[in-house]
């Protein structure tokens, strides 16, 4: 339980009604940092099984992967595509988040349906590798690959243009960073970005980051 969800001038109303509920289902619980990566990564997605109900249908779900990029240093990595019938056209790459070490492109599948339907695109969510046992830049290197193969036409029956790059939390921050990659880079960019709640700096001792840092007590 957070530590600002005691505090009813932090949150609103409807925020602490998801705590409450959050705290209902699942009770105390180990912080999944101090776990092994295997368990910590486990209870994450049972815990995120609560969200993934009520699943807008999609036209297509399907899994392709992107061989390892040798002059980039990526990994072969597995991408989740899901298209929804009112499709207009498009593509939003969605990096999933999970404080770079958990999670994956199932535990955010009713965020991505929901995106995809509401924004008529098809998703793109790269499975990319996880830390602790990859440490950084593994993550991103599997992020900018996957984009460049999707922005390069080389995944069949997915629209490069116009292509939004999207993310949450961790995932915001490496959408973030594939951008300057490739900026830096002089490669081809997205249209756009989707960043939702990222943390894109390194001092830790922001307002914001205060208010949200999860209380071990």
């Amino acid at each position: 339980m957070s530590a600002v969800a005691a505090d009813p001038g932090v949150l609103s109303a409807e925020m602490q009604a998801l705590w409450a509920r959050v705290a209902a289902d699942t009770g105390p619980q180990t912080d999944p940092t101090l776990l092994p990566a295997a368990d910590g990564r486990a209870q994450s997605a049972r815990n995120n099984t609560r969200w993934n109900v009520n699943l807008p249908p999609m036209e297509v779900d399907r899994q392709v992967w992107v061989a390892a990029e040798s002059g980039l240093g990526s990994h072969p990595c597995r991408m989740r595509i899901l298209s929804p019938a009112n499709a207009e056209g498009g593509v939003i790459f969605f990096v999933h988040g999970g404080g770079f070490a958990f999670c994956s492109p199932e535990t955010h599948e009713r965020f991505a349906r929901v995106l995809a339907e509401e924004a008529r695109m098809s998703i793109v969510m790269p499975d990319y590798r996880l830390a602790p046992e990859n440490p950084f830049p593994a993550g991103l290197l599997d992020t900018v690959a996957c984009l460049r193969a999707v922005l390069d036409g080389k995944i069949e029956g997915v629209d490069c243009r116009p292509l939004l790059i999207a993310g949450d939390s961790a995932g915001a921050n490496l959408a973030l960073a594939a951008i300057l990659h490739e900026l830096r880079d002089d490669r081809a960019l997205p249209d756009g970005g989707l960043l939702f709640y990222g943390c894109y700096r390194c001092d830790l001792s922001g307002e914001s980051y205060r208010r949200s840092k999860m209380d071990p007590a």
